[in-house]
C-alpha cells in the first residue's frame, strides 16, 4: 500500500432503515461522518478496505463489497440503505476495537540542528521496525514518500522530515532535523600549545573564504577583525578564536587554540 485515496459520496437518507450517521472500516482508525447525505473519507491506504454505515436506528450495515474497488479510480462511491448494504449487529452488541496505539517518531543520528563540512552521513531509526518514509525538500512524508532503505548522505543543507508506519498502529508524528552545510573551520599553525618567550601563529582557510579572530576569549562576529597574512605574534598567554565566512555557507564553527607563552629564563640568566 503505498498510496492513499481520498473517497467521497453520497448515502440515500430515505429510507426505513435509518438516516447514516458515518461510515467506518472496522479495526482501523478511517472514518466519515455523514452531513445530510454527503460523506468524505481522507487518506485512506489503497486497497480491499471493508466498509460499515452506522444508521440513527442503532444498527451497523456492511457493504458487501470493499472500499477502492467500487469507481475507486475516481474515488466516488453511492450507496442505498438498505440495499447496497446488508443489515449487522446493533450498536449496542458491537465490540469497538481498542484504539490503535501511536508510534513514536523516526530518531536521527546525527539529529538536527546539525552543521557539517563537506557531507554527513544520517542514519534514521524507529520502534517495532516500522518502515520509514521521508523528505529532504521541507514537505511533509506521506506512505508517497521516499522509502528509507539505509544511510542518507547529504552534501548540501537540507530539512529531513520523517515519519513512521506499521500495521497496527497509527503512524507517528513526524520528527524534523535540520542540517546546515557550513565553511570549514580556519586552520592554525601550530596548533595551541606551551611556548617560549614567543610563538606566531598563521591562520588558512579556504581561497575566497574570510577569517574573523579575537583574542579576549570572546567569539568572533561580524564586527571582529579580518585576518591578513603574516601571521600573529603572542608574547603573552592568549586564547585565539576565529571562524570562516564563506558567502552562500555563512559562518563556520568556532576555532579556539590557547597558547601559553612563558618567559626565556634561560636568556634572562646570561
Amino acid at each position: 500500500m503505498s498510496k492513499e485515496y481520498n473517497y467521497s459520496g453520497t448515502v440515500d437518507t430515505s429510507t426505513a432503515a435509518g438516516r447514516p450517521l458515518a461510515l467506518f472500516v472496522p479495526g482501523t482508525v478511517y472514518y466519515a461522518q455523514v452531513y445530510g447525505d454527503r460523506f468524505r473519507f481522507e487518506g485512506v491506504p489503497a486497497g480491499r478496505l471493508p466498509l460499515r454505515c452506522l444508521a440513527a436506528n442503532g444498527w451497523v450495515h456492511a457493504m458487501p463489497d470493499s472500499l477502492g474497488v467500487k469507481d475507486g479510480a475516481k474515488g466516488k462511491f453511492d450507496f442505498e440503505l438498505p440495499g447496497t448494504f446488508t443489515p449487522g449487529a446493533r450498536l449496542d452488541s458491537l465490540e469497538i476495537p481498542p484504539a490503535y496505539p501511536t508510534l513514536a517518531p523516526p530518531t536521527a543520528t546525527p539529529p538536527g540542528q546539525f552543521a557539517f563540512t563537506d557531507s554527513v552521513v544520517i542514519t534514521l531509526a524507529a520502534t517495532y521496525a516500522a518502515e520509514i518514509h521521508y523528505t529532504l525538500d521541507g514537505s511533509t512524508p506521506d506512505l508517497g514518500s521516499k522509502k528509507y532503505t539505509g544511510p542518507i548522505v547529504l552534501k548540501s543543507s537540507g530539512t529531513l522530515k520523517a515519519m513512521a508506519n506499521q500495521t497496527g498502529f497509527n503512524r507517528s508524528p513526524i520528527s524534523v532535523n535540520n542540517y546546515v552545510l557550513v565553511p570549514a573551520m580556519p586552520k592554525a599553525s601550530p596548533p595551541g600549545g606551551t611556548f617560549t618567550d614567543s610563538v606566531k601563529v598563521e591562520l588558512k582557510a579556504p581561497p575566497g573564504a574570510i577569517i574573523r579572530y579575537t583574542l579576549d576569549g570572546n567569539d568572533p562576529t561580524q564586527n571582529s577583525p579580518t585576518y591578513a597574512t603574516g601571521g600573529l605574534i603572542f608574547r603573552a598567554t592568549t586564547t585565539l578564536k576565529a571562524s570562516t565566512e564563506v558567502a552562500g555557507l555563512g559562518i563556520s564553527r568556532i576555532l579556539t587554540e590557547t597558547y601559553v607563552v612563558l618567559p626565556d629564563t634561560g636568556a634572562a640568566s646570561q
